[in-house]
């Protein structure tokens, strides 16, 4: 008998209705044929993602961390240095460093 894939939030709506109505996750699982463990893990993901809004946090972070310290302190000295250049103010009226 070959596996039966279903993606889970396809049926986000149908289910919240349903859990507005009072069934319980068993029920919902019974009445449209998901493994109960897909249930849980979903209104788990589902519970997570609405604590992280609520606490303003970001629910995915996407691409590289941000470079902590150095680099940042490092760019701001550069461009320090070379607008103080630029006017003269550092280094005299020759705009060199």
């Amino acid at each position: 008998m070959p596996r039966e894939y279903r993606h889970i939030k396809i049926y986000e709506k149908e289910i919240f209705e349903l859990r507005e109505q009072g069934l319980s996750q068993r029920q919902i699982v019974e009445k449209l044929g998901f493994p109960y463990e897909k249930m849980r893990d979903f209104f788990r993901r589902h519970n997570l993602n609405q604590r992280k809004a609520s606490s303003g946090e970001g629910l995915k972070r996407q691409g590289r961390p941000k470079k902590e310290g150095t680099f940042r302190i490092l760019s701001k000295v550069k461009t320090t240095i070379y607008f103080l250049s630029i006017d003269g103010g550092l280094f005299g009226g020759d705009g060199g460093i």
